[in-house]
């Protein structure tokens, strides 16, 4: 079944529609989104403030979702089908055998479908490094690296979870090093002038984070890389671009 996918994804246009592209790099980042909500709800039994987070980027992943399947891209359907499937899946409760631990089998189905989906976002980066779309793809992947992050470092395994199409795709040390390029490019862009000083202060907190989030370090503070990251979030989403249909 992997490898029918995998050959299905090969088959993708490499030139996708904008409004497919806006879609595509909207869901990932809400589905990076929900991700950290749920291991911050599992790391605080239960917290609501965390469910409702989780909640929240759950229904807004489906929103673009449906935007992505009723768009020409080619596979928008299959993965339609597949998130169907994992977000029903998507929460958090006590059991006597994981306590509040996400059970194994929900981590390596989400950590699948998000691998999956980065690596449709990475097979068109180059299309994303220009405005409009170029802000959209720093949430992207700033949003992607920290939900691998939190993914990791609560896992009793560690690292030693990852396959090596995990490890691959979401390779936190490369992307991290394009999130820097992607921040600096758009600092200096005439374009994002008017959003210049945001940018620098979102660039500038990912800094004080990005070691303990590329290293998957479980000794740092989940409460401050999360208030962190929505911090960035924040910043990044000022002014975002809403391209053509």
């Amino acid at each position: 079944m992997e490898r029918i996918f995998a050959v299905g994804l090969l088959l993708i246009s490499f030139t996708f529609p904008i409004h497919a592209n806006e879609a595509l790099l909207k869901h990932t980042t809400a589905v990076a989104q929900a991700m950290s909500a749920m291991y911050m709800e599992a790391l605080t039994h239960g917290n609501a403030k965390y469910e409702n987070d989780l909640v929240f980027h759950t229904q807004v992943a489906d929103e673009h979702m449906q935007s992505l399947a009723a768009s020409d891209l080619a596979g928008a359907k299959a993965f339609n089908q597949r998130w169907l499937s994992m977000k029903e899946k998507l929460n958090v409760e006590y059991t006597p055998d994981y306590e509040w631990d996400v059970h194994a089998d929900i981590r390596r189905d989400f950590r699948r479908y998000q691998t999956e989906l980065y690596d449709l976002v990475n097979q068109n980066i180059q299309q994303y490094q220009q405005p409009p779309l170029m802000k959209m793809l720093a949430l992207t992947q700033v949003e992607t690296m920290i939900a691998r992050f939190f993914d990791i470092s609560t896992s009793p395994t560690g690292t030693s979870t990852l396959s090596p199409v995990d490890e691959k795709t979401v390779n936190l040390p490369t992307i991290g090093k394009e999130f820097n390029q992607v921040m600096n490019n758009m600092i200096k862009a005439p374009f994002y002038q008017s959003y210049a000083k945001k940018l620098s202060s979102a660039h500038y907190k990912w800094k004080f984070i990005e070691k303990s989030v590329v290293n998957y370090s479980n000794e740092s503070a989940h409460f401050l890389v999360y208030a962190t990251k929505n911090k960035i979030n924040k910043a990044l989403s000022i002014g975002q671009e809403v391209s053509a249909n």
